[in-house]
């Protein structure tokens, strides 16, 4: 006698993939994406162990070894006009330029955050005159006002840091009022106003989040615009001073010796080129990945 059939159970759904596999999904299908993240791993990387991986220090001088063409002997990338080698000057130099572009950038996001949040909320007057400094700022040429902030504050790293969070922060500003009048209105903050909920909690846990996307987004792509005006800053002499290296004064030090050592000029700007490209590669990735459509 046969059993009689069992019914079948319900077959639990397959469980969603976490978010870093989603993350890791989504970036796979996009080659330049993940090349551009395996380059800024790879500089960052060099940048925070530079003594570990510079096979000499930054500013070792070596006279038996001057202007040294690559691929020779113990210099990869060659030596300069005091024998120091480039390779290891590129290396050090990245520390300054991501350090510069990094803590920069995340400044001035935050400023310009916090600024847009509290004009878009409120409104009125505060509104008119945060918006106004921000139509002022916006107005002068971005690289012009950090010459002249940095040239009024003098010469270093720190004060390079401090005059691009001063110009670069009036754009995040105003990008994040027009997201915060986007969603003032919407029925979670409504609820959370008629709550009696205090202003500064409403803006902190309920409107900053939901605009933070795209101001990230712009942040991330403000990196490598930071990291050519620093460069561009260092190159004219305002920015880092030699023996310090960065991929800017290495551009200055090396016109001299253009024609007769091309690897000078060539490769800091070759890795200045494809770090920012890299940034901007990435950023534009996670554009698409947190602003779809």
């Amino acid at each position: 006698m046969l059993a009689p059939a069992q019914p079948s159970l319900p077959q639990a759904a397959p469980a969603p993939p976490g978010a870093l596999v989603h993350l890791w999904r989504h970036l796979v299908r996009r080659p330049v994406a993940l090349v551009a993240l395996v380059v800024l791993l790879a500089a960052v990387f060099a940048a925070v162990f530079a003594p570990a991986v510079a096979p000499y220090g930054p500013t070792a001088v070596d006279f038996l070894n001057i202007l040294k063409p690559p691929l020779t002997p113990h210099h990869l990338l060659g030596t300069d006009d005091l024998g120091r080698d480039e390779l290891s000057r590129i290396i050090y130099g990245a520390r300054v330029s991501l350090l510069v572009g990094g803590v920069g950038a995340a400044s001035a996001v935050g400023i310009g955050l916090l600024l847009g949040s509290v004009s878009g909320y409120f409104g009125g007057w505060l509104d008119t005159v945060i918006m106004r400094v921000v139509d002022v700022q916006l107005s002068f040429p971005f690289i012009l006002l950090v010459l002249t902030v940095n040239a009024v504050l003098g010469f270093g790293v720190k004060n390079i840091i401090i005059s691009l969070v001063v110009s670069g922060w009036a754009m995040f500003a105003r990008l994040t009022r027009g997201e915060v009048l986007r969603v003032k209105h919407l029925d979670y903050v409504t609820a959370a106003v008629a709550s009696g909920a205090s202003p500064a909690h409403i803006i902190v846990r309920h409107v900053i989040p939901n605009v933070l996307a795209p101001v990230l987004v712009l942040g991330t792509l403000q990196v490598s615009q930071f990291m050519i005006a620093e460069a561009t800053v260092s190159y004219l002499g305002f920015g880092v001073q030699p023996p310090t290296p960065a991929w800017g004064n290495m551009l200055a030090e090396g016109e001299n010796y253009f024609y007769t050592a091309w690897w000078l000029m060539v490769f800091p700007g070759v890795s200045l080129l494809v770090v920012s490209l890299a940034i901007n590669f990435f950023g534009d990735w996670l554009r698409r990945l947190a602003l779809p459509g």
